[in-house]
């Protein structure tokens, strides 16, 4: 949310699944016009209805959801971009409607890391102090406990969502 404000974004409308509820609640605290959980709403209708027709930019972060990519062809508009930035785990997209693509011109960038100056400059909105993100960091774990952090971090501990971990070598247990 804070990226896309960052960048020029007019309008930003985030997604997530029902679980994902405190963090929707989060986005919007943050300036999100819009979330929409996916698990009980169409993503591609309520994008296209909210944004007038669809984005000229979408970004997907989506982990291990290969439709996400299918979503983002439906919701980008005629020129538009989509950057891909959540692995899908080796998982293959269905389905996938490459006529949209050309039909529409889109540019579909995969993205794995970041230039230099975009960390600089990621680094100045942090120390700006205009963002509470503290509160996206859940917990810390002790370097003997990575594993655990990770499985919980993956969404493989029950109850538990977090946005942000740690792994601090030395932490005490």
């Amino acid at each position: 949310m804070i990226g896309a404000r960052a960048a020029g974004a007019r309008q930003v409308v985030i997604t997530g699944l029902a679980r994902d509820a405190a963090k929707l609640a989060f986005a919007r605290e943050l300036g999100a016009d819009v979330t929409v959980d996916v698990e009980t709403e169409d993503v591609v209708e309520r994008v296209r209805e909210v944004s007038g027709g669809g984005a000229e930019v979408v970004v997907d972060t989506t982990p291990y959801a290969p439709q996400s990519l299918n979503h983002a062809v439906a919701i980008a508009v005629r020129k538009g971009r989509i950057v891909v930035a959540g692995l899908k785990g080796l998982r293959p997209t269905r389905e996938l409607q490459a006529d949209d693509v050309i039909y529409k011109e889109l540019t579909i960038r995969g993205v794995l890391s970041m230039p230099v100056d975009v960390t600089f400059r990621a680094v100045e909105i942090i120390e700006s102090g205009r963002y509470p993100f503290e509160r996206m960091h859940t917990d810390s774990f002790p370097l003997e406990r990575a594993e655990e952090a990770i499985r919980t971090l993956a969404g493989a501990v029950p109850g538990v969502n977090p946005i942000h971990l740690a792994i601090v070598p030395g932490a005490r247990p």
